[in-house]
């Protein structure tokens, strides 16, 4: 079974954009080898001549984008507190309750917000 590629959320994007467009992925590989004036393939561009094996991978296997912090941050944040739900003695909850709070505690005085957890 083939892995999908994690890409930089824009690249994943800009290749989104350019199959709503119509582009197929043979127009797709050239953008990853010549350089195009326009936005979109200018991404793929200068992320083709350095992985470009890995855009060829993700055309044919499939790709996700890369989580951004917020979201890593949101699922960690998410894992703690469920964990912390679960927690069956004192000792292991205080721990868990620890780090759910360190987390919102640090966005605060970071001042980051983010929906779902401190926003």
């Amino acid at each position: 079974m083939t892995k999908k590629v994690t890409l930089p959320r824009e690249v994943a994007e800009a290749i989104e954009s350019l199959r709503n467009r119509g582009e197929s992925d043979q127009d797709i590989v050239t953008y990853g080898i010549e350089r195009y004036s326009f936005s979109d393939a200018g991404i793929i561009y200068s992320y083709g001549k350095t992985n470009f094996h890995e855009l060829m991978s993700a055309l044919v296997n499939g790709f996700e984008a890369e989580k951004s912090p917020e979201e890593k941050v949101r699922e960690y944040y998410e894992h703690v507190k469920q964990e912390y739900f679960e927690a069956v003695d004192g000792r292991e909850r205080r721990e868990y309750l620890g780090k759910y709070s360190a987390v919102k505690t640090t966005l605060d005085l970071l001042g980051i917000q983010i929906e779902g957890v401190n926003a």
